[in-house]
């Protein structure tokens, strides 16, 4: 995901490689991880075992779409870069401000399944809603400054799709955080 945010606004072309290159081996090892887990015979373990295991497949679907969200954001970037699309100073402050949020939401997440602490689950359950109210807002902000012709229309989509994926990731990670409390 930062990987992403760099090649995006700050367009740098070898971050957007860097996580074209990854998504191959993200998706592989969730697939291998999936595989495994679906060899554990679930009716040889307790209830609470298998909800469990549940969770972590789970948690490696919400992993999986995360770099897929990452890859929508880098291919973005490419097109930014390709077309050279510019976004408004005020977009740019915008994205930059929900990358950052998303970022702290998806790392949090994953902090708390590393570590097991239900601690993280409210903070991630607050950013998630402050995430949600981000994405409304900066997409009426950015119909706005369409219709005062303050953006590129070139950026239109690329804009509100962005959005839609980062919010997508803190989603995810909110999916993630789940497990925890169920």
């Amino acid at each position: 995901i930062e990987k992403a945010f760099q090649g995006m606004l700050n367009k740098k072309m070898d971050t957007v490689k860097w996580v074209l290159k990854r998504e191959a081996n993200v998706d592989s090892i969730c697939w291998d991880l999936e595989n495994f887990l679906e060899s554990i015979p679930g009716d040889k373990l307790n209830p609470n075992e298998q909800g469990t295991l549940e969770d972590l497949k789970h948690i490696i679907t919400d992993i999986e779409r995360v770099g897929d969200h990452a890859v929508n954001l880098a291919e973005f970037a490419k097109t930014i870069d390709k077309k050279g699309i510019k976004i408004s100073k005020f977009g740019r402050k915008e994205l930059r401000t929900i990358f950052k949020q998303v970022l702290s939401n998806y790392g949090l997440a994953l902090k708390a399944i590393k570590s097991g602490e239900k601690k993280y689950v409210n903070h991630v359950i607050k950013l998630e809603d402050e995430i949600d109210a981000l994405e409304k807002e900066y997409k009426r902000n950015h119909i706005n400054r369409m219709k005062q012709k303050i953006c590129d229309p070139e950026a239109d989509t690329i804009f509100v799709e962005s959005l839609r994926n980062l919010e997508r990731i803190s989603d995810h990670a909110y999916n993630i955080v789940l497990s925890l409390i169920n």
